[in-house]
């Protein structure tokens, strides 16, 4: 043992005495734990994992404990487990402190553990639990950067709980704290795919008084929201205020543009746009095919085999997946009336 390494007595408890274990031993082994500090970094990292395994949480988050207390590192994929765990227990309550100690500890939480963070909502019927859980963490990332809070409220929406995730964001925004243009973009993101789009346009305007600049990802989520509800003409509008505040689409933005123009027949805008585009951005298959394919529905063949035609010849140089272009090639020439 190297003797710069401190480490203090650590109870060697065997394998067979934690397989032994229930959660009825739980105060047995709290009296264990209790004898003495815990310093065996690894050994106490393996109990965890074992403690988990045979559903004894409670001594599991003690040890955790014992080992945070001694400054020990212990990586991601442990408080995961514990997290996990604490869900399946249906113990929120352990979820907190383990989520906590995850927070204040050297591992940042990962994709995972924002996604325990998502499933533990799911089984929390108390809306009072949720924000006492957001002003415990809000409290604890105070000094920090909001990404803690925009991975939570985002992974709560794509699990499919948005009421919960906009519970979330308004209790932020109730503290005045704990929110940037990201939370706000994505809250954006998350009215804009719902398709409430009056709720997402208050939630710009209120981001506005805020005193929050819209960035490209402002604006290309407004633009790419209206354009799936095929409402072109607020499309183009947002699409000039970008231009004026000289703020430059993405090519998401530019295709969903492009598609709607040429779905509601308006195929001059569409090659317009299709034309700056190309000034700019780097074209992908998927512009392309929507082009052609409302070039075609409109009756316009002779453009639609000219952009196919240029598409061919622009292969190595679109972006898009190669079984797409492959699919594609060599089809010069097929386009049908």
């Amino acid at each position: 043992m190297p003797p710069t390494a401190v480490r203090l007595k650590f109870i060697r408890i065997s394998s067979n005495f934690w397989s032994s274990m229930t959660k009825a031993d739980n105060q047995e082994v709290s009296k264990e734990l209790n004898l003495s500090k815990v310093t065996d970094f690894e050994m106490g990292i393996d109990s965890i994992e074992k403690l988990c395994k045979i559903g004894n949480l409670s001594a599991a988050v003690h040890l955790l404990r014992e080992l945070t207390d001694n400054q020990a590192h212990i990586c991601v994929s442990i408080y995961n487990r514990l997290l996990n765990s604490a869900i399946e227990a249906n113990d929120f309550n352990l979820f907190t402190e383990v989520f906590k100690y995850l927070l204040l500890s050297r591992s940042p939480p990962n994709l995972n553990s924002y996604t325990c963070v998502a499933k533990a909502f799911q089984v929390v019927p108390d809306s009072e639990k949720i924000l006492n859980f957001i002003r415990d963490v809000c409290e604890t990332t105070k000094d920090r950067e909001h990404t803690v809070m925009n991975q939570i409220i985002f992974a709560m929406a794509d699990s499919g709980q948005m009421d919960k995730a906009m519970l979330v964001f308004g209790e932020l925004k109730k503290m005045n704290s704990n929110f940037d243009l990201v939370t706000f973009n994505t809250v954006l993101g998350i009215l804009g795919k719902a398709g409430l789009v009056d709720q997402m346009l208050s939630e710009f305007e209120a981001m506005k008084g805020l005193g929050f600049s819209p960035d490209a990802i402002t604006y290309n989520t407004i633009i790419n929201s209206f354009s799936r509800l095929g409402k072109f003409d607020i499309c183009r509008e947002f699409a000039r205020e970008m231009s004026e505040k000289e703020i430059d689409m993405d090519l998401r933005t530019y295709t969903a543009l492009i598609d709607s123009f040429g779905r509601a027949g308006r195929i001059k805008d569409a090659i317009n746009l299709f034309e700056e585009m190309k000034r700019c951005q780097r074209p992908s298959v998927y512009v392309y095919r929507a082009l052609i394919s409302n070039l075609k529905k409109a009756g316009n063949f002779e453009l639609a085999l000219k952009m196919s035609a240029e598409m061919e010849l622009s292969f190595p140089e679109l972006l898009g997946p190669r079984d797409f272009k492959a699919n594609w090639a060599g089809r010069r020439g097929k386009c049908k009336k």
